[in-house]
């Protein structure tokens, strides 16, 4: 069974994009931290939302997500762009996370133009790995011309390319020198 998906935040058809059912009901976070997987509620944000990568090794599924994704998906899409080069970008948006999208620091990062990482960007939100949250003022002026912010859509993304493994190291993170 499939089922439309509409953006939870603006209540928006993508497009009419047709996603499989994955069983996921209301109750699912507390059948996932009690039931099936045995988790809690810590090791569950920290592995992500999809049923895979919550039953074993998080790290390595999401591994081998990421690289199908990049080096399979996009692809078949017509994206033509270095698999190494978008996870590049994905890990800099992980460190960014929360905060102001700057397209043209990170080009400079990257050795492109801020046109460049802005269509890339538009493809990573298109295949739902980031989502681009507008900011919100009454004037519709400083919209157009105020910075929006970035999300990876998925914690266990997230925790995965920043290294963190288990919910002991993102509550006591090591200070870097």
């Amino acid at each position: 069974m499939a089922y439309k998906v509409n953006d939870p935040i603006s209540g928006e058809n993508q497009g009419g994009v047709r996603l499989p059912d994955l069983g996921l009901t209301s109750g699912s976070a507390r059948t996932v931290c009690r039931g099936e997987y045995g988790l809690g509620w810590h090791d569950a944000w920290v592995k992500g939302g999809l049923p895979d990568a919550l039953r074993g090794d998080f790290r390595a599924w999401w591994e081998a997500y990421l690289r199908t994704v990049l080096e399979r998906d996009l692809p078949q899409y017509g994206v033509r762009a270095d698999p190494l080069f978008l996870r590049r970008l994905l890990t800099m948006l992980a460190h960014l996370h929360g905060g102001l999208l700057n397209a043209s620091q990170l080009g400079s990062s990257l050795g492109v133009s801020h046109h460049a990482v802005q269509r890339y960007l538009d493809v990573l939100e298109q295949v739902f790995l980031i989502r681009r949250l507008a900011p919100y003022f009454r004037n519709v002026g400083k919209r157009l011309t105020r910075s929006p912010k970035v999300y990876l859509r998925d914690t266990g993304l997230l925790h995965h390319l920043l290294n963190i493994s288990n919910a002991e190291e993102l509550f006591n993170p090591v200070p870097r020198r």
